[in-house]
C-alpha cells in the first residue's frame, strides 16, 4: 500500500514532463514483485493480485471525494480553499482514470492478468505472449486519442458515481 517503492524515476520524469507539456499523459511504475509459488491456486490468486491495484485506485478516489466533501462542508469556501478543492477532485479523478486504465486487458496491464484467468488455458497462453507488443500497443492507443474514446466514458460515469454517493452534485 505504499507507493514509494514502486516508484520508477525515469517513468515519473516522463509523466511529470507529459503531464506539463503533450496533448497525452504517460508514466509508468516499477511493478508490484509477486512469487507465484506462493499462491494456492495459481490462476485465481494471479487475478485477485491484479485487481487490487486498481481496486485501491477506486478505493483512493473514494477517499479524496469524502475529503473533498468534508472540505466543502467543514471549512467556509474561501481563497485558499479553492485550489485545494481542484486538488482532491484531480487526485480522485485521477485515481479513477488509473485504476480504469490498469483494467484495460492490453499486456502488461492488470487488466490482461484478469483476462488470462478467464480465458482457456490454451488461448490464455497464447493471449500473454502478446505481452511483448503491449507497450507499443498502448503508446499507439494514447497518441491517437484511441484509448480516451473507451476511457472517458468510464471515468465520466464513475466520477458522476463517486459524487452521487457523497452527494456533491
Amino acid at each position: 500500500l505504499i507507493p514509494v517503492p514502486h516508484i520508477d524515476p525515469m517513468g515519473l520524469f516522463v509523466f511529470v514532463l507529459t503531464s506539463l507539456t503533450g496533448p497525452f499523459v504517460f508514466g509508468w511504475a516499477k511493478p508490484v514483485p509477486i512469487n507465484p509459488r506462493n499462491f494456492r491456486n495459481i490462476v485465481k490468486d494471479t487475478m485477485l493480485v491484479s485487481f487490487a491495484g486498481p481496486a485501491t485506485n477506486f478505493l483512493l478516489s473514494i477517499g479524496f471525494a469524502v475529503l473533498l466533501r468534508l472540505l466543502i462542508e467543514f471549512f467556509p469556501l474561501g481563497e485558499w480553499q479553492g485550489n485545494t478543492v481542484w486538488d482532491f477532485f484531480f487526485l480522485m479523478f485521477q485515481n479513477i482514470g488509473l485504476g480504469w486504465l490498469n483494467l484495460m486487458p492490453i499486456p502488461p496491464l492488470d487488466g490482461s492478468k484478469i483476462l488470462w484467468g478467464v480465458l482457456p488455458p490454451k488461448l490464455g497462453f497464447q493471449y500473454m505472449q502478446l505481452e511483448r507488443y503491449g507497450f507499443l500497443v498502448l503508446i499507439l492507443l494514447l497518441m491517437t486519442g484511441a484509448l480516451g474514446y473507451v476511457l472517458y466514458p468510464l471515468i465520466q460515469f464513475s466520477v458522476n458515481t463517486v459524487f452521487s454517493l457523497i452527494v456533491l452534485s
